[in-house]
């Protein structure tokens, strides 16, 4: 069992980093998107509201799978602490 834990941990590290990197991308274009319609009057048009949205909401769902595999490998990294 402790094996196939290593294991697991080894995955979930690889899978936290992928994923740490997608967050960050996510939230570059975010940032990006927010600055375009900031370029804009005080009132974007709906469309460039609705894809600052979708943006938004890119970054939570990324975040959301970011800090559940955290969770998970922080978890698994416990179990194996208290083995020793």
């Amino acid at each position: 069992m402790p094996q196939n834990l290593k294991k697991r941990a080894a995955e979930l590290e690889r899978q936290v980093k992928d994923c740490a990197e997608m967050v960050k991308q996510v939230l570059r274009e975010y940032r990006e998107t927010q600055r375009a319609s900031a370029r804009l009057d005080q009132s974007p048009p709906a469309r460039l509201r609705a894809r600052l949205l979708r943006k938004r909401r890119d970054v939570e769902r990324a975040n959301a799978e970011y800090m559940a595999l955290q969770k998970e490998l922080d978890l698994i990294r416990s179990r194996l602490q208290a083995r020793k």
